[in-house]
């Protein structure tokens, strides 16, 4: 039996960065608005062997209520994290990175982030952002998953080629899994370990953000939106409000801004509640749940 017959299978317990203790996994997660029911869960802290069964643990004992997981992490065990997201999209629960209210800002949109060093959702993290089924966030960093430094000071140049083939074997597969563009992928292996590559909002919202494309057609069907000429009149409207403050709407803008912008509340209301509604009978799919309860396990989103 050659080492590197013995060094693979330590791939299960791969770390990509991060010091070794777990991260708190709370139900639901402290939202810095006091709101009252949101469905949400949060992971904050480096990702560490034990949190999968941690976490699988703390969302059996939601009753299906808490259908998002608001992230806050530098990242840390590559596998452990990967099979949170498996089971984040076996569930079809929607994910959030931190996500700045304007630059430079030390208040988030997602939840009360407790240590500031994980303001961000970067490397294994990643990993577990992409597995939403609707992923949104500002603050996501990748760079090229790697051995521990231990690791590679025991086994030689070959085997090290080896394990680095293993490892983006098996990160490739997942995140083709999870709608990762092959270009972005390319990149992520082309940030060297040491470093760690910002991905700008917009870029990140245009790569891989929103509703994953299986998903996208049906939840527009279920809740239709403002039609094309809607929206340029509605993007019309606000550009007037915003960039011309001086000269107040007509009356017939305002009343149009009205309308339209009921019309688009409506629509995200339902976009939201059926997004939950499917993260609710996942749930109950993955923890066996009759599917004549939904009305008990599901109702807040019915």
């Amino acid at each position: 039996m050659t080492r590197l017959t013995l060094i693979i299978p330590a791939l299960v317990a791969l770390l990509v960065s991060g010091p070794a203790w777990g991260a708190e996994i709370l139900a639901p997660a402290v939202h810095q608005t006091g709101d009252g029911h949101i469905p949400r869960i949060s992971i904050e802290g480096p990702i560490e062997k034990g949190d999968y069964e941690k976490f699988r643990g703390i969302v059996r004992n939601t009753g299906g209520q808490y259908t998002g997981i608001v992230l806050a992490s530098p990242g840390g065990d590559l596998i452990e994290a990967m099979k949170i997201g498996s089971l984040i999209r076996r569930m079809r629960f929607w994910t959030k990175a931190p996500f700045d209210l304007y630059e430079g800002a030390n208040q988030l949109l997602t939840f009360g982030i407790k240590d500031v060093k994980n303001r961000t959702c970067s490397s294994a993290c990643f990993f577990i952002l992409v597995a939403g089924v609707r992923r949104i966030g500002s603050e996501i960093g990748i760079h090229r998953p790697y051995l521990p430094s231990e690791r590679y000071r025991e086994i030689g140049a070959d085997d090290a080629i080896s394990a680095a083939k293993k490892i983006r074997q098996i990160s490739q597969k997942y995140l083709i899994e999870m709608n990762v563009p092959l270009e972005l992928i390319d990149r992520m292996f082309n940030v060297p370990s040491g470093k760690t590559e910002m991905i700008p909002y917009k870029e990140a919202m245009s790569l891989f953000g929103g509703l994953i494309p299986e998903l996208e057609d049906w939840v527009v069907a279920k809740c239709p939106g403002l039609t094309p000429i809607e929206q340029s009149l509605h993007r019309a409207i606000v550009d007037k409000h915003i960039f011309n403050k001086d000269k107040p709407l007509s009356a017939y803008d305002e009343e149009m801004s009205l309308k339209l912008g009921e019309k688009r509340s409506v629509k995200w209301e339902c976009r939201k509640r059926t997004v939950n509604l499917m993260g609710c009978r996942g749930w109950m799919r993955e923890f066996n749940k009759p599917e004549t309860d939904v009305a008990i396990y599901c109702k807040d989103f019915l």
